[in-house]
Formats: C-alpha cells, sequence, structure tokens
C-alpha cells in the first residue's frame, strides 16, 4: 500500500518542510518552497524479509575491461573528456543563457556524423593488400561485404535523438541552417518533455542499434586473419565504426515525470527525471547529454543532487560580447578534471581553438606600461594570458581596486604587499586590474604578473620585451615557486617569451621590480 502526502520543497536548496514556510531555513531564500507530493510505502512484516538479489564479490574476482572512448567530433570536446564520450556516460552541460550551449551540440553532431566514414578500410589493410596474398576474387568479396556494410549501418543517420523542450523543431532547424546543416539528416528531433515518453524512445533507439551491431558482427570473411583483417570497431584511429547512438536532453529543468505532480523545473521533477533518464543510458549502454540551467548567482539550476548522479559536468563561460567560449570540467569519471577547453564563437558556429595561449596575449611590436603576461595552469595544460593594470589617482576619499577575471580579495592582498615592501603610495590611487580575452585567473601564480603589472603602470615603466612573470607572493613579499614550472616555462618558450620572471631568478619582489 502506499500514501500520498504533500511536502513542501525548496527550490534552490532541496530542502524538505512539512509545511509551507515563507523563508527556507536551510539557504535563507524567500518564497522558494513549492508543493510537491510523495508516494510513502507502508512497512510491513514481509517487507523486512527481502533479502538483495546481489551479494558481495571480491576485488580479484572482478575484471575490468577499458570502456571504448566514442569520438565526439570536436578536438577539444574530446580532449576535456579524456578522449572522447563511453558508452552509458551521462553529462551535465551547463551555462549563462546564449552562451551557447544548443550550438555547441548540434555541432557536435555535425561534426560526428560526417566524419563517421562506415565501412572504409584502415590504411593498415589497404597496405597489406598487396603483401598478403588476396586473391582478385577474395578483394572482390572484401569489397562486396565492404558495401553490404554502408548499407547495412547507414541507419545511424537516425540513432542520434536530439530531445528539445525549450525549442520547437522549426527553431532548431533554423539554427541548423545557420551551422550549414540543411542537408544533415542524422538528426532525429524529438519535441517532447513527458519523460516515460522520452525513454520509450531511447529503447526504441537501442532496439534499431542492436540489430543493426548484430548483423555488422555476424559478418565473416573467408579468408585468414593473418593475411586480412577482420571488420571490428576500431577508435580512435580506425575509419570503421560501429553504429553509435546517442541522446540529447536540452533542457533537463523542462522535463517532468507523471510518478510526480510538481510542476517541470522543481526540484522533485528534476531529481526523478533526470534519474529515470541516467537509469536508461546506462541500462542501454548510450551516452547521453543533458543540459542544465543556471541560477542567477551562476550556479547550477536543481538540486545539489543532480550533479552527483551524473558522471561528468561541464560548465560553459563567455560573454555575449566577447569571442572567446571556455568549456570546464567540474567532475568528470571517465576522465582528468579542472580541463578547460577554449572555442570561438564566430557566425556560423563555435570553433576549436587550436593554440589558446595565442588568444589571451596581445602581439606587441613595443612593450606598454601596466602590461605584463604570465603562465596558469588549466588542467594539465598551460595558457599564456595577459595581465593589464591602470593606476590613476583618485577622486574619492576611499581608494578604488577593481579587478575583472581575477579574485578580489588577493588583488587587496597584492596591493598592501606592494605598499608595504615597495613602498609605494597605493592609498592615493585607485587600482584597476584586468585579464584581457575575458580569460578569469585563480591560481596564486599569477600573483607577481599583478604585482608587476601594478607597478609598471605607477612607475609607467613597461617589462622587458619578451617577459613572462610566473610566482607566487608571500605576505613578505617573496617570490615562491609554483607547480610544474617547468611546463609552464616551456611553453612561454615555446611563444617566444625568453625573459622569465619567477623564483628560480629573483628571491623577492623588490629584486623583480628593480629589474625592470
Amino acid at each position: 500500500m502506499a500514501k500520498v502526502h504533500s511536502l513542501f520543497t525548496c527550490q534552490q536548496c532541496g530542502y524538505v518542510s512539512p509545511q509551507y514556510l515563507g523563508r527556507c531555513p536551510e539557504c535563507g531564500e524567500w518564497n522558494s518552497l513549492v508543493e510537491t507530493s510523495e508516494d510513502v510505502r507502508l512497512k510491513t512484516k514481509d517487507s523486512r524479509q527481502i533479502q538483495s538479489k546481489t551479494r558481495p564479490v571480491k576485488l580479484s574476482e572482478i575484471t575490468s575491461q577499458p570502456k571504448e572512448r566514442i569520438s565526439t567530433g570536436i578536438s577539444e570536446l574530446d580532449y576535456i573528456l579524456g578522449g572522447g564520450l563511453v558508452p552509458g556516460q551521462v553529462v551535465l552541460l551547463a551555462g549563462e543563457p546564449g552562451v551557447g550551449k544548443s550550438t555547441l551540440l548540434l555541432q557536435m553532431v555535425k561534426s560526428r556524423i560526417s566524419k563517421l566514414e562506415v565501412g572504409t578500410l584502415s590504411p593498415e589493410m589497404r597496405s597489406k593488400k598487396l603483401d598478403s596474398g588476396i586473391s582478385k576474387n577474395q578483394e572482390i568479396k572484401l569489397q562486396h561485404q565492404r558495401s553490404n556494410l554502408q548499407f547495412q549501418t547507414s541507419n545511424f543517420q537516425r540513432q542520434i535523438l536530439y530531445v528539445s523542450g525549450e525549442e520547437s523543431p522549426s527553431q532548431i532547424a533554423l539554427r541548423a541552417k545557420r551551422l550549414g546543416m540543411e542537408k544533415l539528416e542524422g538528426l532525429l528531433l524529438f519535441n517532447e518533455t513527458n519523460v516515460e515518453g522520452i525513454i520509450s524512445e531511447m529503447s526504441k533507439l537501442e532496439v534499431r542499434v542492436s540489430n543493426v551491431d548484430n548483423e555488422v558482427r555476424s559478418e565473416k570473411l573467408d579468408t585468414k586473419p593473418s593475411n586480412l583483417q577482420t571488420f571490428k570497431p576500431q577508435h580512435p584511429h580506425s575509419n570503421f565504426q560501429l553504429p553509435t547512438s546517442m541522446v540529447i536532453i536540452d533542457s533537463i529543468q523542462t522535463i517532468w515525470s507523471e510518478s510526480l505532480s510538481g510542476v517541470a523545473g522543481s526540484v522533485g521533477q528534476v531529481r526523478e527525471s533526470a534519474s529515470q533518464i541516467i537509469q536508461a543510458a546506462k541500462s542501454l549502454n548510450i551516452p547521453a547529454i543533458i543540459v542544465g540551467q543556471v541560477t542567477k548567482e551562476g550556479t547550477i539550476a536543481g538540486p545539489k543532487v543532480l550533479e552527483h548522479m551524473v558522471d561528468t559536468v561541464l560548465s560553459m563561460e563567455g560573454a555575449r560580447f566577447e569571442e572567446t567560449r571556455l568549456l570546464r570540467v567540474a567532475k568528470n569519471r571517465f576522465g582528468p578534471t579542472d580541463e578547460v577547453g577554449v572555442f570561438s564563437m564566430k557566425e556560423d558556429g563555435l570553433f576549436a581553438v587550436s593554440d589558446p595561449s595565442s588568444s589571451f596575449i596581445m602581439k606587441r611590436t613595443v612593450p606598454v606600461a601596466g602590461q605584463a603576461t604570465t603562465v596558469i595552469m588549466e588542467g594539465t595544460r598551460p595558457l599564456l594570458v595577459e595581465i593589464q593594470a591602470l593606476v590613476v589617482p583618485t577622486s574619492f576619499p576611499a581608494p578604488r581596486r577593481v579587478g575583472n577575471g581575477v579574485i578580489f580579495s588577493r588583488l587587496v592582498t597584492i596591493v598592501a604587499i606592494l605598499a608595504k615592501h615597495l613602498r609605494l603610495p597605493l592609498e592615493r590611487f585607485d587600482v584597476y586590474v584586468n585579464v584581457s580575452g575575458g580569460f578569469s585567473v585563480s591560481e596564486p601564480a599569477a600573483d607577481a604578473a599583478i604585482a608587476l603589472a601594478i607597478y609598471s603602470s605607477i612607475k609607467n615603466k613597461p617589462l622587458p620585451a619578451h617577459a613572462v612573470a610566473v610566482g607566487e607572493l608571500s605576505l613578505l613579499g617573496e617570490l615562491q615557486s609554483v607547480p610544474r614550472l617547468a611546463r609552464r616555462i616551456k611553453e612561454a618558450k615555446r611563444l617566444g617569451f625568453t625573459n622569465v620572471l619567477s623564483a628560480d631568478s629573483y628571491d623577492n619582489l623588490s629584486a623583480a621590480a628593480a629589474s625592470l
């Protein structure tokens, strides 16, 4: 038996109350509690005697098999995912409205389908055609089997399901036309917000893939394995790949379940809908990408448990008036975390930036005052960014400290260090610091560059040509070494920055400033 109870759930933090409250006692938000219903199962004597169908297993009994990666067709996206998607992986993609989430997904679909060359021979197979003793009849039979594979796997063009709850198919078609996808028939649009209907279509999708998959795997060649390679999925360096389905949900805040009475977007609906989609993706062994909305504070809307449920959390950052878009990895169960992918927004879509460091530094023939270059680490990738500083006399009783792309508390600390150890009269000056390219710097390795940029501006003395500053500042004005310094210096020298100002060359900030 089951009883239906009415509960009130906070839309910001997920706090549950048996009665309505004007203010959430957990997060302090006003008017955030929404009524939801919950089925409570009554405990019986028989329910306590139910035994689990699973049993504990030893670690030595578990056979670990490597997961085959599925390329997304976009190099930067594959890089931050650790080589591509994994079958059954669930990815949560969040970002501000208009930042380019849907554009990125459509381009991924376009690249994924257009780059899938089904039934073609690998370079190794082509090189062995003459040396392995294949007869003319065998070669003709091989070409015939290859054409059969291409015909059987042509249904892949209907294996990517795009569930749109925010936009109509006509709106998506307009964006697809702008991206040059009007003739691409490999995308199946599904304008549905009911999670039960979505899972039903996901099941049908997997049936089609399984049928084609079995037909392809049943194909055998009569030649000896030593003379000819058999057809099998080889990723990522082979041209031949089996059909792979994929599901995109845009967005999870518009999906609702029949098992709950709350409106779409509520904490209960988001949690239940995401749980069913994740369970379906795992059982069907197909990757799913879920788009999530963000709140006015910039966090992912919905319960925090949503981020714990998925395998990977991606966050897209960037301002509308800037071309640069950053795709960060906050969580990844199948690859590295804290990686960042760099994209450039153009009129015809997003494009991966092959050399991100060149996008954040300005190439000048003559050095200018108030500018310093530093090297920061985003995951395993070193990036060069330019720090710009402007120091002007203040017209206010309290001088202003403005930082764009830097942590404000860190900026105030660096200003205090300069005033103390370099005896700069910064109490009479306004200090403005900006990171070019819209990039945000949070690691302490940029302390030396920020301090030298401020010093260069107030003294009106530019840094030496081809100089890069890397180091953390202590409260005593000392330059401290940072992790992976050798890799940072190597990246700086690759781009022509030969003069490195770091803890290896200077003991403190005063000595580094005296070299200007």
